[in-house]
């Protein structure tokens, strides 16, 4: 097996430590590697019914973002802030989850990958929607956000998994220690 080889590969055999010795997967490894590769297909399955629906999938709601807009202004947000502010900040959460869930299915020193396939994919997606969808609006800002969100996602991922490696680790070293016996949860 290649030092680069994917999650999927390594799942149920070893995993390389930094000195690059094989050391054997644990359960939770396996598990949490298949639950993200789930939620990774299901959520790009999401994001493509919402991205590549035929009409935008706020048009219906256009008045009562109107309304809201409107009380958010009256409440106190600046002027400033309306409808192009907050379709981008949407356009970024979209993507949160997607930078999030493919950094986790990828290798830990690979992360970046996710944060770079984000702008590629929605690209992707806009011009699909140019290409097949005449009454969407493609944009580069969407692009932007949509890859802004990947990225806030991958390092989020790459946060998330340096906390839980610290914890196994801590873990490990309790049980080598004869503090905590193998079979004992975290």
């Amino acid at each position: 097996m290649s030092a680069r080889g994917s999650a999927r590969e390594r799942a149920g055999k070893t995993v390389l430590s930094r000195a690059g010795q094989g050391l054997p997967a644990s359960a939770a490894s396996r598990f949490r590697l298949k639950v993200a590769a789930v939620l990774l297909a299901l959520y790009v399955a999401v994001v493509l019914l919402v991205t590549l629906s035929p009409t935008p999938v706020d048009r219906p709601y256009s008045a009562v973002l109107v309304r809201l807009i409107r009380e958010l202004h009256e409440r106190g947000v600046p002027g400033w802030v309306g409808y192009p502010q907050i379709e981008f900040l949407s356009n970024v959460l979209l993507f949160v989850p997607l930078g999030f869930l493919a950094a986790l299915d990828l290798p830990r020193r690979d992360w970046w990958l996710a944060a770079v396939a984000a702008p590629a994919f929605s690209a992707l997606l806009e011009l699909g929607q140019a290409l097949f969808f005449p009454a969407r609006t493609p944009s580069a800002s969407d692009v932007v956000a949509n890859g802004l969100g990947g990225a806030v996602g991958a390092v989020v991922s790459l946060l998330a998994r340096m906390i839980v490696h610290h914890r196994d680790r801590l873990v490990a070293a309790d049980v080598a220690g004869g503090h905590r016996s193998s079979d004992a949860r975290p």
